[in-house]
């Protein structure tokens, strides 16, 4: 029974249904709350009610939720510690089926791109990125360099691997600065 009780409160934060209670069972109603230093604090539900953030003094801290506004359905959970994005961050597309997950979040302090004006230049994160065939099988996983979110674009760097339909590697290609090199 223990199991089952300490299941439910997991699956109940990460669906944002504790979230909304304090912990002695009363509703919450301190969502979208500012403290006397108009510092952000606490669940705040942003961008027409399809991010969830929670924050701690102004800054993100701890679970964060997005929706799809097309279908209502989760397409982004993950958690930041102190406005940094940290742990595994997990997306979704439309069908509510795993596309991306990002590992071993970090800033990236040294390893150059070339951008499309032919610049180097430090994109300030990188993860490791295991990305999902519709049968839910990697397809391809390696290391992701990008600037604020990985959703709108990313660089390929160093080795990634390719699976087939039954998740056998079949084949491995060295990137660097987002282009296959020789």
């Amino acid at each position: 029974m223990k199991h089952v009780v300490f299941f439910f409160l997991v699956l109940s934060y990460s669906l944002g249904i504790y979230n909304s209670y304090s912990q002695s069972g009363k509703k919450n109603d301190s969502i979208n709350h500012t403290d006397s230093l108009s510092r952000k604090q606490g669940l705040w539900i942003e961008n027409d009610g399809l991010q969830e953030i929670n924050y701690i003094d102004d800054l993100k801290n701890g679970v964060f939720r997005s929706y799809s506004r097309k279908t209502g359905k989760i397409e982004c959970f993950g958690e930041y510690l102190r406005d940094k994005p940290i742990g595994r961050w997990f997306y979704f597309d439309e069908k509510s089926r795993l596309i991306l997950v990002q590992k071993n979040i970090s800033e990236n302090k040294s390893i150059k791109v070339r951008n499309a004006a032919k610049e180097s230049i430090i994109l300030p994160y990188k993860s490791y990125v295991e990305i999902y065939g519709t049968n839910g099988r990697v397809v391809r996983e390696g290391l992701a360099l990008y600037d604020e979110s990985i959703e709108i674009d990313f660089y390929m760097f160093g080795v990634w691997k390719y699976f087939d339909k039954n998740g056998v590697l079949f084949k491995e290609e060295n990137y660097k600065e987002g282009r296959i090199s020789p």
